[in-house]
């Protein structure tokens, strides 16, 4: 069962600003919980709805979320909790929080990522510039464990990268392939996301599906060139699955249930071709024991097998990217 406890409305006179609202994901966020509520406090812009959607914690997150709430609720022109009493996955608790927004934009950030102060600002100023935009990623500057600048390894790939510019058609085939926005970095239309079906709860990921569904439907992410938030990662992150001892994640199987959902039946023959090949390279490494990262014969087979897969994928981005110096 779903719980909410909201707090009473701060009714500042924001109206010539669309409100927006940040919804906080949590799940066992307790050491990370803090920075990432005092980043949503810091922002610039004033018109800002606070949610915070929590997938049932076993940590003391929740005391921790509403202890913050009571101290700092009057910064927000308004702020909800919302509890789950069953742990239900990533997608149905954004889907959650999402959908109890009240503002016309959202922000989603995971309970252990930060916004930078001009993030909310500069999204603003963005889609007030491109009004034809729905949704739109931004870029991040991803560090290691914690955000003080020793651990900062790099910003995001997706500046100047083929997908950023390509059109609505041309990022559904590259999605067929693998996720390419980072989902903290994405800012999306309230009416948009509703209208788009929400994100599918079948699944133990939100993003990728998402990006499919949208994309096919002719729906283009647009790129904002400005770094507007801190994506962490730590042994507890969804980005970090790979065990130090193997070559590769068990996130292969995920992706195949995305692709026999989302993709097979919607590409080319070639396309499913090469996403079999790198599916069943990685299946049959498993299977015989090949995953093993600490034998350099077994690293040196899997990157000789995986060229064919990276060279056709290089093949395809280098085509938009010609694509687009002679349109």
């Amino acid at each position: 069962m779903m719980k909410k406890e909201q707090i009473k409305p701060n009714t500042g006179d924001n109206s010539t600003n669309p409100l927006v609202s940040i919804v906080v994901i949590t799940y066992n966020s307790a050491n990370f919980i803090l920075e990432t509520l005092e980043s949503a406090k810091a922002q610039s812009y004033a018109n800002i709805e606070l949610i915070i959607t929590d997938d049932c914690s076993t940590d003391n997150t929740l005391e921790i979320c509403k202890e913050w709430l009571v101290r700092n609720n009057t910064r927000f022109v308004q702020t909800a909790l919302i509890t789950s009493d069953k742990n239900t996955g990533i997608a149905a608790n954004c889907n959650r929080g999402f959908t109890a927004a009240k503002g016309e934009w959202i922000k989603g950030i995971a309970g252990d990522d930060i916004l930078f102060k001009d993030c909310v600002l500069d999204s603003i100023q963005y889609i007030t510039e491109h009004r034809e935009v729905n949704i739109f990623q931004s870029l991040a500057k991803i560090y290691i464990d914690t955000f003080d600048e020793i651990h900062f390894q790099r910003i995001s790939s997706n500046l100047n990268h083929p997908f950023s510019f390509a059109s609505s058609e041309q990022q559904f085939k590259l999605l067929q392939y693998q996720s390419y926005p980072i989902a903290p970095a994405i800012f999306m239309k309230r009416s948009f996301f509703i209208n788009m079906g929400k994100y599918d709860e079948s699944l133990p990921l939100e993003d990728w599906p998402f990006w499919l569904k949208i994309t096919k439907r002719n729906e283009k992410i647009y790129q904002l060139d400005k770094v507007t938030v801190g994506y962490r990662i730590h042994n507890k992150s969804a980005f970090n699955q790979k065990k130090e001892s193997t070559i590769f994640s068990k996130y292969y199987l995920t992706d195949r249930a995305v692709h026999k959902k989302f993709v097979f039946g919607n590409c080319s023959k070639s396309t499913k071709f090469f996403i079999d090949y790198k599916h069943y390279t990685r299946l049959y490494f498993d299977k015989l024991g090949l995953n093993n990262n600490s034998f350099f014969l077994c690293k040196a087979l899997f990157y000789v097998l995986n060229k064919p897969y990276s060279y056709h994928l290089k093949y395809l981005l280098s085509r938009i990217k010609t694509e687009r110096m002679t349109s």
